[in-house]
Order: C-alpha cells, then structure tokens, then sequence
C-alpha cells in the first residue's frame, strides 16, 4: 500500500501531513491516517459500519471535526476504521460511514495514544496532483 501520509516533527506532539487526489480522498486518507498510527491499518477488519455527520464552517474545521469524531469512535467504543464512505462532502458538511473493527488486545496492539486532534497548522491546499492536508494532534 502507498503511504498516503507522512509524519513531520513537533514539539511534544504529531504533526501529520496526509494527500488526496480529491477532497473525498483526502478526508478518507486522513481518517485511515489515525487508525495507522493508533494500532495499523492492517490489522483492523472492516467488520462494524458507524455513520458519522459532522459540519463545520469550512473545509479546515470540517476535517478536524471528521478526525475528532473519528477519534471519539475510539476513545468511547474502542472503534477504528479500515474503510472511510463518504456519502456527502459539501465545504461544511462531511456524512460518511466508517467500517472497521473494535479494538481487541489479542489481536491488535496500540502503537501510541492519540489525545486530540488540535486546530494549531491546521490547513488544506489544492495542488497540482490534488489536495494536501496539514494538522497536529496532542499526543
């Protein structure tokens, strides 16, 4: 699988950098960026779906609120997907169904704990081969 994010370094805390060929790419990479970095991608089933609506002033505050409730999912279920749907992606409105797996520590094993996703260099650019996607997230 090609990565479709890369790590960049920050003081006390990880800073993300994920791509897309279109903003519903983007926002799938990022989401699937998080359940990499908590346990492996590879290691989750798509066994469970979780529908998920957020909204949000614009395109910035949509992904963070999307990798908020993402992460939310697995703070209060222990839930991490494999697969993103989005169903609907509108500048301030973001529906999509996750499907994935709980957490199992027979089967998984946590890499590290993500807290939150923070709004510090929270931005989204259009690029010649699609969209790039900048946050941080408290560790």
């Amino acid at each position: 699988m090609k990565k479709y994010y890369r790590q960049f370094d920050h003081t006390s805390d990880l800073g993300v950098e994920v791509e897309g060929e279109d903003l519903k790419k983007l926002f799938t990479n990022a989401a699937l960026c998080l359940t990499d970095l908590i346990a492996g991608i590879s290691s989750i089933a798509p066994n469970v779906r979780k529908i998920i609506r957020v909204r949000a002033g614009d395109r910035e505050l949509l992904l963070r609120e999307f990798l908020a409730e993402t992460l939310y999912r697995f703070h209060k279920d222990k839930f991490l997907p494999a697969k993103v749907e989005i169903n609907r992606l509108s500048d301030e409105e973001l529906v999509a169904i996750l499907v994935g797996d709980h957490l199992d520590i027979d089967r998984h094993s946590v890499k590290r704990e993500i807290k939150s996703v923070t709004f510090h260099q929270l931005k989204i650019e259009e690029q010649n081969s699609g969209f790039k996607a900048r946050f941080v997230m408290d560790i």
